[in-house]
Formats: C-alpha cells, structure tokens, sequence
C-alpha cells in the first residue's frame, strides 16, 4: 500500500463520523462538489430532489447516470456527504438528462480526475477497476436451476449466504400479473419471505443494508423478466420506505 492509498482508506473510515459536511441549506442548484458518497466523489448538486447526480460504475467499464442522496435525508438513502464546491455545471439538467447523458458522465469523471479528495489518489481509476473485476466475478456460470447470492453478490468481503432461487423470483414476478414496477415486487417479496429478506439484510456488512439488497432484487428481477418477455421503462414510484424514487416499470409484451 502507498502512502496516497493508505491517506484515502484513512480519510475514508474517518468520514463517517465527520460532521463538518455541507448542509443542504448551503448547496448550490446545478454547482459540481466534491462529496464523500458510496458510489462517486464527485457530484452535481440537484436541489429539488436533494441528491446529487453522480456517474457510477457498477458492473464493467461503463459508467451509468446515478443519484445518491444527501447523508442529512437520512437511513437508508442518504450516502453522500458534500466536501467543497467546485464549479457550476455549463450543462442544463433537463437537456443531460433527456439527450446528452453521456456527456455528462464525461465530465463527472473528468472532474472527478481532476479534483482528487485525496492528492495523489485516482479514485476513478480505482471505481473503474473494482467494477470491471465484479463484472468477471459475475460471468461465472451458475448451477442450472438456481441462482445464489454468493455467486451473484458480495460486499465488503463478506458474501451472503442465502439461495435464492430463480424458481422463487420467477413465481413471484407471475403472481404480480402483466404490470408490476420494481418497488412493488421488492414490498411482495419481503412480505411473502420475511426470513430470507431478513437473513441477507444481516449477511451484509454495509451502513445501507437495504438500499444494498434491493439493488440485487432489482438485478435478480430483470434478468428472470427478460427471459420471461418482458419489457422494461424508466419509472418512479414510493419504494419500501414510501420515498419516491426512480425505478423499473416492467410490463408483459
């Protein structure tokens, strides 16, 4: 480890605890910060629904047009504390969002190269190579018939230790009926398998256990809607938690 990794993993377990963050009374609409956050170190500060967009790497090279909310929204979406302000964004939201999206991730991570948390340190690289070993990770085969978290998932070096099989989110997903968005599948999940729902909630070593797990049902429910014909939109609706949030609209062709 060098000395610029060991000042980030410093910096890093510090930040949970440090309260001298930005308040969202003192954010700029459409400004650029430095934030602390689970998925990005940099982010475009969005008043009205007090989060910031953010370009995520998730699984492969590839970033994606995220959100992460402000730590002061609370358990269990807040994640992003915001450090100092940068610049304001030259691109209007309504255009990025709707038309150039792939501009702005260029410029998130442009930013987010060029405004290191910590001198020395390319927290994009690192994004990029994480990401790109969990998609290997997730290309191994698994057994025909089912799918287990442990082979799909894991976080923080621990991996979960439930089998969900596809069988169970395949009944789940036709019990719903032709329309069902994300947000509802993951409310009758947990319903109808609480001590599944339970156990991988304490399988994860996470500040946001849930946010974690939903993310995974999300996946698990487009993979087995796919196969099953099912097509896909952009969507929001109250999650688990009643928020509004983005999701998944899947309806049977």
């Amino acid at each position: 480890m060098n000395k610029a990794e060991a000042r980030f993993n410093y910096f890093y377990k510090k930040m949970y605890d440090y309260e001298k963050y930005l308040k969202i009374e003192n954010l700029k609409d459409g400004y650029s910060y430095k934030i602390w956050a689970r998925n990005a170190y940099v982010g475009i500060w969005v008043a009205s629904e007090k989060k910031f967009d953010i370009s995520r790497y998730k699984v492969g090279g590839n970033p994606m047009f995220r959100g992460e909310y402000h730590w002061d929204i609370g358990e269990p979406l807040g994640t992003a504390k915001p450090l100092a302000v940068i610049e304001k964004c030259p691109f209007n939201r309504e255009d990025y969002i709707k038309e150039t999206t792939q501009d702005i991730l260029y410029y998130l991570d442009a930013l987010e190269e060029s405004n290191p948390i910590i001198k020395g340190y390319n927290t994009l690289l690192q994004r990029k190579e994480g990401a790109i070993k969990f998609a290997q990770h997730l290309s191994r085969k698994p057994i025909e018939g089912k799918m287990t978290i442990s082979e799909k998932f894991f976080l923080d070096g621990k991996i979960m230790s439930i089998t969900i099989k596809n069988e169970t989110i395949q009944l789940e997903i036709e019990s719903m009926g032709n329309k069902f968005d994300s947000h509802d599948f993951i409310t009758s999940f947990a319903k109808k398998n609480q001590k599944i729902y339970i156990k991988a909630l304490s399988d994860i070593e996470s500040e946001h256990p849930f946010q974690v797990f939903h993310s995974y049902l999300g996946k698990r429910v487009k993979e087995v809607c796919l196969e099953l014909g099912y097509k896909p939109t952009d969507h929001r609706s109250k999650d688990i938690f009643g928020i509004d949030a983005s999701c998944t609209l899947w309806e049977k062709a």
